[in-house]
């Protein structure tokens, strides 16, 4: 009877242990979620910020009086295709794509945190469990 106690013990040291673990790892990934959402809280600002400055490329304007002819033509045309639209390439996909990547991997860590408060649960239920069994074993040895 003293050998089933001593199992007991050890069972409920190794999920108490567990519990341990979990809430280390629940810890790790409520960190790195704030982290992500605040990162993705820049990203946001940065994107309006993309567009609000758009014109920015545009600039400065040539006046007739500043520099007029083929080559000031040759540079607002260079202006308004190359960079305003690698700038432009910038905000719709670059910036977007790792918009989206940031919002996709919040999403999977919000998994994988009800994963393991539903693992956590689950383990507390246990201990719960061996703890009813270890007190019925020993008023069975009283």
């Amino acid at each position: 009877m003293a050998n089933a106690v001593f199992h007991l013990d050890s069972q409920i040291s190794g999920v108490q242990w567990t519990i341990n673990s979990i809430n280390a790892q629940l810890q790790q990934k409520q960190e790195n979620l704030i982290r992500l959402k605040k990162a993705l809280s820049q990203l946001l600002d940065c994107s309006d910020e993309f567009h609000y400055h758009k014109r920015v490329c545009l600039e400065p304007s040539l006046s007739q009086n500043t520099w007029s002819g083929n080559m000031a033509n040759d540079f607002d045309g260079f202006k308004q295709r190359a960079l305003q639209g690698s700038y432009q390439s910038i905000e719709t996909q670059d910036l977007q794509t790792v918009i989206s990547r940031v919002e996709t991997e919040i999403e999977q860590i919000k998994q994988e945190i009800l994963s393991l408060e539903h693992n956590r649960s689950s383990q507390q239920v246990r201990l719960s469990d061996l703890h009813d069994q270890r007190r019925k074993e020993l008023l069975n040895n009283e």
